[in-house]
This record gives structure tokens, sequence and C-alpha cells, in this order.
């Protein structure tokens, strides 16, 4: 799968900008704050429907304008040609088309065209909470597997439900756990298939982060990640009851499968509290690799690669074994950001025919 086209209106600081693609690898260049991310944030929305950064769609509308438009058209594997758009209004309204057809559930879009991208800020994966790297995991999956998806949508809607009850309970100060029992049995369904499908898809990943670990290390450090979760041990509906005097003391539900973790070992030791920032970055760019390959795998598809200000971030010898990668199979199409044009051009013009593209006052040329 290939973005043969990209066009902008109003989308951040751009107010138009229209780009078409040809080969494999797009550099853009130019000074910090110039908008270089905001291209490849653009290509994430046409993937994900938002993005990559969270926060309001409407941040993205630029300033003083009322809405903001992201067209893209893709070459599939079929060689079939796909429209994508993405819409925004001041006033809150979104539309996600496919060929002009709108979607009335943004998450049947998702995983049609998927995306892998990398940034700086990833390292909230290894420093945050365990709500970032869950929610990492359910983006990888979602690309593949539209069940998992929905399974995890229902849930968190069943989950809301229950906390407000739990709430009413608190306020009326009584209640019993088997007046939830409407919430508790759809929550069971849903969490003990997540956590199926997360240790599956985890152990599958894990072959891939290996492989690329070793590569980006030369195999100098044993790396893990290990999936953490109450249902490992324990069924969900025993979980419920046992937290009930706390979920009404709390007035949410304390305990499920919205409370896993993704816990990252290097040589035995959490890489957040042990790994130097090298051991960190290899640990990053092996993960984001590996969910590039898992997508492949299950997919039979390649992903857009989106590497955002990677140069600056790591080692030239690092650098230059990634690069070596990611232009050859079975890698795709690939989008690089960086404040040096001779850089890229040493760097990557010795792996690929390069596109360049400078990036300055809010446009592209």
């Amino acid at each position: 799968m290939k973005l043969k086209s990209l066009r902008l209106n109003q989308f951040k600081n751009y107010e138009e900008v229209s780009l078409n693609f040809n080969g494999n690898v797009h550099c853009f260049y130019g000074n910090n704050g110039a908008g270089k991310t905001n291209i490849l944030d653009a290509i994430h929305y046409l993937s994900f429907t938002k993005s990559y950064f969270g926060g309001s769609d409407q941040n993205c509308i630029r300033f003083g304008y009322e809405f903001f438009a992201i067209n893209g058209e893709f070459e599939m594997p079929s060689g079939v040609s796909e429209k994508v758009s993405v819409s925004v209004k001041s006033g809150g309204e979104k539309k996600v088309k496919r060929n002009d057809k709108e979607y009335q559930r943004f998450s049947e879009h998702i995983g049609a065209f998927p995306v892998v991208m990398i940034t700086p800020g990833d390292i909230d994966l290894i420093n945050n909470a365990a709500e970032v790297r869950r929610r990492f995991f359910d983006a990888v999956i979602s690309q593949f597997d539209k069940t998992y998806l929905d399974d995890v949508i229902r849930y968190n809607k069943v989950l809301m439900q229950r906390n407000k009850a739990l709430k009413d309970m608190g306020e009326r100060g009584r209640g019993d756990f088997n007046d939830l029992e409407v919430w508790n049995a759809q929550l069971v369904n849903y969490g003990q298939r997540i956590h199926e499908m997360r240790g599956k898809y985890q152990s599958d990943m894990r072959v891939f982060f290996d492989q690329m670990h070793g590569r980006l290390t030369g195999n100098g450090d044993n790396a893990e990640i290990i999936y953490e979760s109450m249902l490992n041990e324990r069924d969900m509906s025993d979980i419920l009851r046992d937290s009930f005097r706390n979920d009404f003391g709390a007035g949410f539900t304390t305990q499920g499968i919205h409370r896993d973790d993704y816990i990252f070992m290097v040589n035995e030791n959490p890489v957040r509290r042990f790994g130097s920032q090298g051991q960190q970055k290899s640990f990053l760019l092996s993960l984001k690799m590996a969910q590039y390959l898992i997508t492949v795998d299950k997919t039979g598809m390649t992903p857009i690669l989106l590497f955002d200000d990677i140069f600056d971030k790591l080692d030239p010898e690092r650098v230059r074994l990634l690069i070596s990668m990611v232009c050859h199979e079975p890698f795709g199409q690939v989008f690089i950001t960086d404040t040096h044009k001779m850089r890229m051009e040493d760097i990557i013009g010795h792996e690929a025919h390069i596109q360049l593209f400078e990036v300055k006052d809010g446009g592209v040329v």
C-alpha cells in the first residue's frame, strides 16, 4: 500500500498544500516549528481518523478558520486507487469518508490503511502510566482484528455504565453487588475475550520484537515484554465480586482488564528504571518495528512508516542500521522528517532514491 497524494486545507499551520509522492522514501526538511510533523500527523489522521498526539480535533483547525480537511489517495496492493478524507468543523462535526462514502462508525475504518508512526514522544510508552501502554497495544491489535476493537469499545461503554451505577449507589448510601449484574455479566464476557486476545497477540508480537531487538543491538541485551493482568491468575467474575466493597467506596470499578499493564524489561530489570538512554531507544524502536511486522503478518499489507525527527534523537550508528532496514523489503513506503537536508541525503541517499520536500513559511516545496 502507498500514499500517492495528500491535500491539506486549513490543517494546523497549513492553509492549503497539495503533494504528490513518487517512489518509496519521502523526506521533509526544514527548521523546527516549520510544520514537518504536521504532514506526518495528517497521514496518521487518514489511517486512524485522529491525531497521533491526542487532544481535540478542533485544535487541529488552522487559527482563524472554521474547518480543516485532509484528503489522500492510496494505491492498494491490488493496484486499485482508494480515496480517504477527514474533515472537522469548528462546531465539532467530523466526517470520515472512503471513496466519497461516509462512515457511520469511525471504528469501521481502522486497519484499512495501516500506519506506524515513530516520534520522540514515544518515550512516554516507557515513562508514563499503564494507560499509555494499553492504548498502544490496543491500537496495534485493532489494525488487524476488528472483533478485538469492537470488544474494547463495548467494554469501555459498559464500564462507564457500571461506574455510573456505582456512583449512584454511593450517593444513596446503599447498594448490593447483585444490583450490578447486568453490567457485571457484560464486563466478564468482553473482559475475558480481550484478555485472551491480548495474551495471544503479545506472544505473537514477541517473536518480531525479539527479531528486531537482536538486529538493532547485536543481541547485546535480553529484552522482554511481560503482559501483566489480574486475569492471568483469576477469573474476571471473581475479581469483580471481591472488589465490590472497594468499588462501592470509590464510586468506580477498581479492578478489571482496564487496569492491565505491559512491563518492559531489559536484562531482567525494568527498562524504565534501569535502562540507559540507548537501551530505552532500542527497546522503543524494536517495539515499533514489531508493530509493523505483525501488521504485515496478520493483514498481508505493508503499513506506511512515519519517522519524525529520529536523526536528532538516536546515535548515528543506530540510525544508519534502522534506515538500511526500512529501505528494503519487507518494508514499504517511508516518510521521514529532519532539520538538515544534507544529513538526510547522506544517510538515506546511500540506501534508496529519495524524494525531498522543503517545509517553510507554512508551505511545502
